[in-house]
């Protein structure tokens, strides 16, 4: 049964706070989890990911318990995310369109193990490897972190609860859709559908954090861009469909502004279409954009994230390799 047809349906409740507590405490475990792993893996001794496969069926139950808001304040962006946080982001976000994807129970939770474990390789390489939103690297640095996907898959080969999916995505997670990403160049179909998904994932999680050498992207213009660059062939075209209908146009968890000054966050999908979502207000007032189609909302950046915006002309107009750095200049 695809694990969609178990989402319990919350789009008229509010933000429930006792959920938002036990959400943060899965993110608290995750760290410690991820803490185990690494001095495993330094000390050879790495036997089991049990820990992370539950890690991951929390997350999972979470989601069916309340999509939006498990997705909206897991995968929000930070001021500064760990090699840690940026795992749990990518995996409770592929497992979201995995969901999205009529996927069942079983392979969801499949995508969120190889999502928390995809970089597990950099523990074991330069420590300069590890930080989310570095500066640019050399082409000889270049060179030697597109090797993490084979050294992360070889890493955990002898643990013998790691489904054979689940390492080939971890392998494949950095390979584009028009073969134009690494280790192995491959392309379309030849790709796994878990790393299909995550790659999506990573490109997401990439251009919403900040680096040495520009701001992060307000998620809405990230998913802009990203779909701007689906022309080009570089993403599985079902996996960016997905990735519209689980986020919006206006992403959960983003921040937005209404014509009359007031901000407001996004708080639920749209039932219909992807362009009106339900809102917070500042003061905490439920607005539903569908019973409100004639009021505007426009992307803002959250001055407490280093967010950017990304002017039209230039997604139009930049052909970017999501396995390359992307610059740009800020709108």
């Amino acid at each position: 049964m695809p694990l969609k047809d178990a989402l319990v349906n919350r789009h008229h409740e509010p933000i429930d706070l006792t959920r938002r507590r036990t959400l943060q405490g899965h993110v608290k475990m995750a760290r410690s989890k991820f803490e185990e792993i690494r001095l495993a893996l330094t000390e050879r001794k790495m036997q089991t990911v049990e820990a992370l496969s539950d890690l991951s069926g929390a997350f999972a139950s979470a989601m069916v318990d309340d999509h939006d808001q498990t997705v909206g304040e897991v995968v929000a962006c930070n001021t500064e995310m760990s090699l840690t946080d940026r795992s749990v982001k990518l995996g409770v976000l592929g497992m979201a369109i995995g969901t999205e994807l009529d996927l069942d129970g079983p392979s969801v939770l499949e995508i969120g193990m190889a999502g928390l474990l995809h970089d597990i390789g950099l523990y074991s390489m330069d420590p300069a490897f590890s930080v989310p939103g570095r500066g640019a690297f050399s082409e000889e640095e270049t060179w030697e972190y597109r090797k993490h996907p084979v050294v992360s898959a070889n890493s955990l080969r002898e643990v013998s609860d790691i489904p054979h999916s689940v390492l080939l995505a971890i392998e494949q997670v950095h390979e584009q859709y028009n073969g134009a990403g690494y280790p192995f160049g491959l392309e379309g179909k030849r790709i796994h559908i878990y790393a299909r998904i995550l790659n999506v994932c990573d490109t997401y999680l990439r251009l919403t954090l900040g680096t040495g050498f520009r701001k992060a992207l307000v998620p809405h213009d990230a998913l802009g861009f990203i779909l701007h660059q689906a022309r080009y062939g570089s993403f599985d075209p079902q996996v960016i469909h997905a990735l519209l209908r689980t986020k919006s146009l206006f992403p959960l968890g983003s921040r937005v502004e209404l014509t009359n000054g007031k901000w407001a966050d996004v708080i639920r999908r749209p039932v219909e279409g992807y362009a009106c979502p339900v809102l917070q207000l500042s003061d905490g007032e439920r607005f539903d954009m569908q019973e409100n189609p004639d009021e505007v909302v426009q992307p803002t950046c959250d001055p407490q994230r280093n967010q950017g915006r990304l002017s039209i002309d230039a997604m139009k107009n930049i052909r970017w390799n999501p396995a390359d750095e992307l610059f740009f200049d800020e709108e």
